[in-house]
């Protein structure tokens, strides 16, 4: 049984390394009905923080989710929360890591851009 657990363990671990990859290499990360729950989120290769992700330009889908919840996702991968902003215009700093109370199909249109 301890056997099996470790050969899990290592596919998971070898898994992991190779989502971080990618995320490592992403221009756009785009998050969409993803239920953001730590354990998910480190399972492919996201800690606390996101550093990960710090060069990525990052939009993410909160459709009707709670401030609470908004504000638990906005910290965990430092993104600012769209509908929190006063601004008339969106800051330049902040414009490529956003959470958005929109549909999955909103945020593409709204953000998606050919390369």
């Amino acid at each position: 049984m301890l056997q099996n657990w470790e050969k899990r363990r290592n596919r998971d671990e070898s898994e992991k390394e190779k989502y971080q990859g990618f995320l490592k290499n992403a221009q756009r990360v785009y998050f969409m009905g993803f239920s953001y729950i730590p354990d998910n989120l480190e399972s492919i290769g996201i800690p606390r923080g996101a550093e990960i992700i710090r060069n990525a330009k990052v939009y993410a889908t909160a459709m009707g989710l709670s401030s609470q919840n908004r504000l638990r996702i906005s910290t965990y991968l430092d993104l600012k929360d769209f509908e929190k902003r006063n601004e008339p215009e969106p800051m330049p700093e902040i414009e490529n890591r956003i959470l958005k109370d929109a549909s999955a199909v909103d945020l593409i249109l709204d953000y998606y851009t050919l390369a």
